[in-house]
């Protein structure tokens, strides 16, 4: 993945990603993933969100974000197939 500098800032690290999914805030750990653009930690966020809880994560996706987000789940999907 590329990092996206927009809308980032230096409080976007991989230690608050963690700290965002320890607390359950996962449409925030997902954006703060998808701007950092490291594959490892998007799939730490990815595999930390609850099943039922899916559709209001997606949703709560940065829109300019989801490009990057589907294209990183069809290689997920490819690389585990």
């Amino acid at each position: 993945m590329i990092f996206a500098p927009t809308n980032i800032d230096e409080t976007v690290t991989p230690q608050a990603i963690d700290k965002a999914i320890s607390r359950g805030e996962m449409g925030l750990a997902l954006n703060m993933a998808l701007h950092l653009g490291e594959n490892n930690i998007l799939l730490k966020v990815v595999d930390a969100v609850a099943f039922p809880s899916i559709e209001l994560i997606v949703k709560s996706a940065d829109v300019l974000m989801l490009k990057r987000f589907i294209r990183f789940l069809a290689e997920q999907l490819v690389s585990n197939a």
